[in-house]
């Protein structure tokens, strides 16, 4: 789970990162953010923000990471389902 800060002279939003790994984002529509390191995605957002936004600035800030679910059954101490972080 990634959360996106963008922030201008006018708006600022703080997204989360759907589970396909795209965000759906005010005035650009949907950008894929996922396999992307944190200045990637930050360089990226800020050449799409500066066609429709004079004097745009971008922050992207990862908050939290989460992975899938994963499904322990048998023999372990707490079966059940866990989400992975890191």
């Amino acid at each position: 789970m990634r959360r996106i800060a963008r922030w201008s002279s006018m708006l600022g939003v703080l997204l989360l990162a759907a589970p396909d790994g795209r965000l759906s984002l005010p005035l650009v529509g949907e950008i894929a953010v996922a396999g992307k390191t944190v200045q990637q995605l930050q360089d990226h957002l800020l050449a799409v923000y500066e066609k429709t936004v004079k004097g745009a600035v971008v922050t992207v800030i990862v908050k939290e990471i989460k992975s899938r679910p994963v499904y322990f059954i048998g023999g372990f101490a707490k079966p059940g389902v866990m989400q992975l972080t890191g």
